[in-house]
């Protein structure tokens, strides 16, 4: 018996997750196959580009002989026109996929040549997965290269863990991010693409159980698994320590969150170079925000507690990032000896009792000074 039967909606939202690591034009056409396994009731589908491997098991009536490939987007874009049960036959090279009237065949592609892929790496602890997810998002989003030509760490996540902490790290030279949660396994530290890996993490739930070795860090949840090669740092040197980054700050100003959020908006609608800096100037118990261009100015004054008066230039779509993904209704930034307007200005958010929120600490190099 060669046939197995799946729910679409399960097999739409597996066969999407496992294709997103096949590359859009593979160096090796075996590499554009998802490989299809059957047994005691788990239909495995699995993908792999040389640098992720990505697994996912969903329940499945029926059974398989073999292992079959198939070309993965393919099959996936036909997994997401099906409702109901659906059932794939395996006949004379080809799969037969069917969910009531409607019936498709894919052929399969010889996987004698198909790499080999890479093993689990060893359990270093348990994480939970929604927590874990918000970590890696929130710190490639706001400080991980996204230009194309950057050195490699700069679009990397730096992962670290000890001491009962686990600390997510992100930089491109201009901002940077400090994530920390708490950490019950053993100490490791990991360098991973910032994209593929919280690409990756995408649709996992529960627990995760994390695996880290010397090349290799390795995902499991949910019934999916991905393992995928660390990044290595050219000449073989180490990660920055970002921590160096982090001002020593003995001046501040906080302001509404919500209302700094809407001012840097406002300011970047009249800015019409993208890259322009918008002006941040803090005196008078205020903060004032400004941006402008040729055809327009806009300036947006807002209440605020300061111990020094200080002006910088920003990245506006940076610095909008970066207070977006403070946690509280207010926040504050922090200024090092010295209150210099070209320093690294530390960006954490506020409480409602007033208390700093230091488990995601945030840092932006200003572009210029204002006067």
């Amino acid at each position: 018996m060669n046939a197995v039967t799946v729910e679409a909606a399960l097999l739409k939202d597996a066969t999407a997750w496992v294709s997103r690591v096949i590359p859009p034009r593979p160096a090796v056409p075996l590499l554009a196959a998802i490989s299809i396994d059957v047994a005691d009731g788990v239909m495995s589908l699995a993908a792999f580009n040389f640098e992720t491997y990505a697994a996912v098991g969903v329940p499945a009536d029926g059974a398989w002989e073999d292992r079959v490939f198939v070309h993965g987007r393919v099959l996936a874009d036909v997994a997401g026109r099906l409702t109901g049960a659906v059932t794939l036959t395996l006949q004379d090279g080809e799969v037969l996929v069917q969910s009531g009237r409607t019936a498709v065949r894919v052929r399969t592609m010889d996987g004698t040549d198909y790499p080999a892929v890479p093993a689990p790496a060893p359990t270093v602890g348990t994480v939970d997965a929604a927590t874990f997810t918000d970590l890696t998002h929130q710190a490639a989003a706001v400080a991980a290269s996204q230009a194309e030509q950057s050195l490699s760490f700069l679009a990397c996540l730096h992962l670290a863990a000890g001491d009962g902490t686990l600390t997510v790290q992100a930089t491109d030279r201009y901002r940077a991010a400090i994530i920390t949660t708490g950490w019950d396994g053993d100490p490791f530290t990991a360098l991973v693409n910032a994209t593929v890996f919280t690409s990756a993490l995408k649709g996992i739930t529960g627990t995760i159980t994390l695996g880290v070795d010397e090349h290799h860090v390795t995902v499991t949840g949910g019934g999916r698994t991905f393992t995928m090669t660390q990044t290595l740092i050219a000449g073989g040197g180490d990660y920055p320590d970002l921590a160096h980054l982090v001002p020593d700050s003995t001046d501040f100003v906080t302001v509404d969150r919500a209302a700094l959020l809407d001012a840097i908006g406002t300011a970047r609608l009249a800015v019409d170079v993208k890259g322009t800096p918008i002006r941040v100037t803090v005196a008078d118990s205020t903060v004032t925000v400004e941006g402008g261009s040729d055809r327009s100015q806009a300036q947006v004054v807002l209440d605020a507690d300061h111990t020094a008066d200080i002006g910088w230039g920003f990245n506006a779509e940076f610095l909008q990032g970066l207070v977006n993904a403070t946690d509280g209704p207010r926040v504050e930034f922090g200024m090092g000896t010295g209150n210099h307007p070209a320093k690294p200005v530390r960006v954490v958010g506020v409480d409602p009792d007033g208390d700093t929120v230091d488990d995601a600490v945030f840092v932006i190099v200003p572009i210029r000074s204002v006067p």
